[in-house]
Parts: structure tokens; C-alpha cells; sequence
């Protein structure tokens, strides 16, 4: 059973619950979010809704392992009680600063095992209580994401919402000449960004850049790094710890820090004396990601350290 958000068809809980399926299994989708507006907003009639249908299906069929997806407005007491029930684990994809703010350390702790995608959030539950904590990085949907073959029409591609440090990395390189195409939700019009774009619409245009930018908002990555590498893409992104976890630099993808360096690094691999160097790096990179990325591969993790 994955209780999360399997209903909305670009979140990531609909690719993890795609590819169990996928492997063999059958799976049970508690949309936690769509049952939690049903009731009204009601949290504690959520955990009592969520248990009640645990139990009844487990009656019938005997469920071996409940995913807790992030699960932000599931009442900790509900997965505590699922525990005692049958298998559970935490799947958590966000930085530290939401882990602390949601409470994942307690949701990590109720559980029989834990995973996040950045080391310091596996520390994080490890120092609460949870021995059974991993890094899993979340899965690429490799037939979305894949090297379209496309002709390079957009010199920058950034995708993501605003913040302080994004629109002055961009302004840098606009008022010094660099041409960035933007998507995301909540930019002024100034920048002309189109709206957010998710799945074939995201893949079409990073196929079609020649560097795409990624700034990071913690000591983390957007999730956009690896979709983007899948599909052959150069990728320039945030010097920040995480990145070093699984990436080299100038192996796989590029690193900046700070506006500055930032144009001088863009300036660098748009030059056409520079274009295989930009190349081979997107190529070392895309190789890497879909040998070990996959959704199948990152669910026959979960399974692994939840002893399934």
C-alpha cells in the first residue's frame, strides 16, 4: 500500500506506484490529500479513515508493506498504529528545513525503516531514534526522460518557482547577454516564464537546451537535475553538499557558485570551441543516471531494506 499522492498524474508517488506494479505487485493507492479533503480537512478523521481501511483490506488481503509518502497531515499516532499492524517505512524526498517543520524524524521513528534523498535528513532520522534509516534517491521515469535527439533552440532552460538567489543568478547572465527561457509559477512578467511544465512538455525542453540550470534552494537538488541528465542534457547547478553525494564535478555535470561564477561558467560552455567538452559531460552523466536511476531500481531498494 503506498499512502501518498498516487491521484495527480506528474507526482512522483504515481511513478513509484507505476513501477511496483510493474515489478509484479499489487498495489493499494491511499491518496492521503484527495481522502483528507473528503473528510472535510479533518486530520483525526483521517488517521481513523486510514487505519479502518488498513484493516479491512488487510482482512482480505494480507498487505505486506505500507509506504508512508512524506504523509505531512497523516497523524503520527495513525503510523504508529499501522506498525503494529503490518510492515511500514518512510519514504521522504525533501530537505532537511521540511523534515524539521513537518516532523519527519517522529513519522521516520513510528515506522519500521526510513529513507531521503539527502544524507543529512538520513542523519536526521538516525539521531531520533531509527537505526533503519537509508538514502534511496528518487527514480527517473526513463521512458519520459530520454534523449529526444532534438536540435539545441534554448541556450539556458531553468524550471522552478522564484526565489531572491534564482532571479539574481538570472538577472546576471540576462543583463550580461545570456539568453535563459524560464517556466515556473509566481515569476514577475518581466521574465516572461511560461507556466510550470511537468513530464513530456519538461522532457521536450530540456531536449531542447544547452544547459540547463538548476539553483538550489537547501543543501540539496531539485529532482529536475537527474530528470534532466536522463535526457542527455548538460547540467549546471548550486554547489551544495548533496550534489557531491552523487555526481562529480565536470564527470557528470557542472558546478557554480554565485551569480559570478555562474556567467562564467554559461559564457564557457556556450562557446562553440567548448561544445564537446559540454557534450561529453552530458553524456557521462545521462549514461550514469539511467544505469542506476530508474523507479524499478529505486523501488527494488525500498523492498531490499524493508526486508520484502
Amino acid at each position: 500500500m503506498i499512502v501518498g499522492v498516487c491521484d495527480v498524474s506528474y507526482s512522483t508517488n504515481a511513478f513509484m506506484a507505476n513501477s511496483f506494479e510493474e515489478l509484479g505487485h499489487t498495489v493499494i493507492k491511499y491518496n492521503y490529500r484527495t481522502r483528507l479533503k473528503n473528510l472535510n480537512g479533518n486530520v483525526q478523521e483521517l488517521g481513523k479513515d486510514f487505519i479502518y481501511t488498513l484493516e479491512h483490506i488487510n482482512e482480505h488481503t494480507k498487505i505486506d508493506l505500507v509506504i508512508f509518502c512524506k504523509t505531512d497531515s497523516m497523524p503520527i499516532d495513525a503510523m504508529e498504529e499501522a506498525s503494529k499492524i503490518t510492515n511500514t517505512f518512510y519514504w521522504f524526498m525533501d530537505p532537511l528545513t521540511t523534515a524539521k517543520i513537518i516532523m519527519a524524524d517522529m513519522r521516520a521513528y513510528v515506522c519500521r525503516g526510513a529513507s531521503a534523498t539527502c544524507m543529512e535528513v538520513v542523519d536526521f532520522f538516525k539521531n531520533c531514534g531509527q537505526p533503519n534509516s537509508f538514502k534511496i534517491n528518487e527514480g527517473v521515469d526513463l521512458e519520459i526522460y530520454k534523449n529526444l535527439y532534438m536540435d539545441k533552440t534554448n541556450d539556458v532552460l531553468f524550471v522552478g518557482s522564484p526565489t531572491n538567489e534564482r532571479a539574481k543568478c538570472i538577472d546576471f547572465l540576462v543583463n550580461n547577454g545570456i539568453s535563459v527561457k524560464v517556466f515556473g509559477q509566481g515569476w514577475h512578467g518581466s521574465y516572461k516564464a511560461g507556466h510550470p511544465i511537468y513530464n513530456t512538455d519538461l522532457a521536450h525542453e530540456i531536449n531542447k537546451s544547452k544547459i540547463v540550470l538548476n539553483v538550489s534552494r537547501t543543501n540539496s537538488y531539485s529532482d529536475r537535475v537527474t530528470l534532466s541528465m536522463a535526457c542527455g542534457a548538460f547540467v549546471l547547478t548550486s554547489d551544495v553538499p548533496e550534489i557531491h553525494n552523487d555526481f562529480v564535478e565536470d564527470m557528470h555535470l557542472s558546478l557554480f557558485n554565485g551569480p559570478q561564477d555562474l556567467y562564467k561558467k554559461v559564457s564557457h560552455f556556450l562557446a562553440k570551441d567548448n561544445c564537446a567538452e559540454r557534450e561529453g559531460i552530458a553524456e557521462a552523466g545521462s549514461l550514469l543516471v539511467r544505469n542506476r536511476s530508474s523507479w524499478e531500481r529505486t523501488c527494488e531498494h525500498i523492498l531490499e531494506v524493508a526486508c520484502i
